[in-house]
């Protein structure tokens, strides 16, 4: 008997973080999120933000291991985005495909420039930090500008 009420506790227990995680995070993939072009550049601008300031605020080593793993559930959430946007490139008229395409590469620099400060904040080496800093910046500016692009070729 009590080992059935310990495995039911763990189970619902379970269920609790599993929903409180997607009500954080804005849910599973096929959860009804807003989708499309602007959704997901916008999203994963919000991710970089978001993980610029959880490494800015890592002032103690205890600090680092919630930034390591909200960090990599960025860039994967980022990678998840850009799986997205390939699927409505594949589908997009010509104008909207070009503007996909330099999405997509804004989000590989992105990619890349999140692996950069993950790394440079979590093995704490403090020279690359500012570095890695300014490419986050770099390809955050490159997805704005896409997006304004975006938006002055669908508004017409």
């Amino acid at each position: 008997m009590l080992v059935a009420t310990v495995i039911t506790v763990v189970v619902l227990g379970g269920y609790g973080v599993h929903a409180a995680w997607n009500s954080r995070t804005g849910g599973d993939a096929g959860s009804g999120a807003p989708r499309g072009y602007e959704a997901s550049v916008e999203r994963s601008i919000f991710l970089a933000g978001t993980v610029i300031g959880q490494g800015v605020d890592a002032r103690l080593v205890s600090d680092l291991p919630p930034f390591l793993d909200s960090a990599n559930r960025a860039i994967f959430l980022v990678g998840t985005e850009r799986r997205a946007l390939e699927k409505l490139a594949a589908t997009a008229p010509r104008s909207e495909a070009e503007v996909i395409a330099s999405t997509l590469a804004s989000l590989d620099a992105l990619t890349e420039a999140l692996i950069w400060w993950r790394d440079s904040v979590y093995n704490l080496r403090l020279a690359a930090v500012g570095d890695a800093r300014a490419a986050v910046d770099a390809a955050t500016s490159r997805l704005r500008a896409d997006l304004e692009r975006w938006r002055s070729l669908t508004a017409s």
